[in-house]
């Protein structure tokens, strides 16, 4: 399996350790993996490799210009284009090399996608997908006693279904997890949509490229699927494979987000 990853990176030093274990992680992936990553500046040469394709927009102005599909690097105005843009660059790339890879991910750039989150889409996708529903991710963070707290819910769902003898948790509140991932099938469709294009709203500018195709303001889907488990006590409790770690943990203490710890006990309703 070939698999293309995009990672958008403003270029901060101290932010370099997250993408590096990005890519690390991908890397113990069983398959063929390249990376494209969509900067403002050169990467250290530690960055570079043959399967590492580093594509610089010095994106850095204050919104004089907005985002126009590539004008502003064939004329050499991208200085004045916001820096929030610089997520939008992947969108031409991955049409590009459409038919070059069997899958292609969008990642924040400090999401610690594993192997066994790939293993967890590769189980369930299809399931999801041929019945209209996307498959789910939640993000991560865990405080100073390794305790995992939810960044992106802020309530438990409460509706379950069943797919085939799989029971699964009803994501409809927020679906947002930092990343997409469509095999080429799907991805297809994607660009043909209007949301590929950016067509819909409630979304900030870096949001809208994350949230992929399975936003709760989009139509694709049915709505996002969360896998659940049944214990040997008979509770059912979230697939640990779809969680994901948020690296820099920084929600943990925010009076909002984080509120919600794992594991959880489902109840089947």
């Amino acid at each position: 399996m070939k698999i293309a990853v995009h990672i958008t990176f403003f270029f901060v030093e101290s932010r370099l350790r997250y993408l590096q274990q990005v890519v690390e992680n991908f890397e113990k992936l069983p398959h063929e993996v390249h990376f494209f990553i969509y900067t403002n500046r050169k990467l250290p040469k530690r960055m570079v490799s043959k399967n590492i394709h580093i594509k610089i927009h010095p994106y850095r102005g204050s919104g004089l210009l907005g985002y126009n599909n590539g004008l502003w690097n064939k004329l050499g105005l991208t200085r004045f284009v916001h820096p929030y843009y610089l997520t939008w660059e992947n969108r031409r790339v991955a049409e590009q090399i459409i038919e070059d890879f069997d899958a292609q991910v969008y990642i924040e750039d400090d999401l610690a996608f594993t192997v066994d989150n790939f293993t967890y889409w590769l189980k369930y996708k299809d399931l999801c997908k041929g019945n209209g529903f996307n498959l789910g991710f939640l993000r991560v963070e865990y405080d100073s006693s390794n305790q995992a707290y939810l960044t992106d819910l802020l309530e438990w769902p409460q509706k379950t279904m069943e797919l085939n003898g799989q029971r699964f948790m009803f994501n409809s509140s927020s679906p947002y997890c930092g990343l997409w991932i469509y095999d080429r099938s799907e991805l297809k469709e994607f660009i043909k949509s209007k949301e590929w294009k950016f067509k819909f709203t409630g979304l900030g500018i870096r949001e809208k490229s994350a949230i992929g195709w399975h936003g709760t303001m989009m139509d694709r889907y049915k709505g996002t699927l969360l896998p659940l488990h049944k214990a040997s006590d008979g509770e059912y409790l979230l697939s640990k494979a779809c969680i994901i770690h948020h690296i820099p943990n920084t929600y943990i203490n925010d009076a909002v987000h984080c509120q919600l710890k794992l594991p959880k006990v489902i109840e089947i309703i």
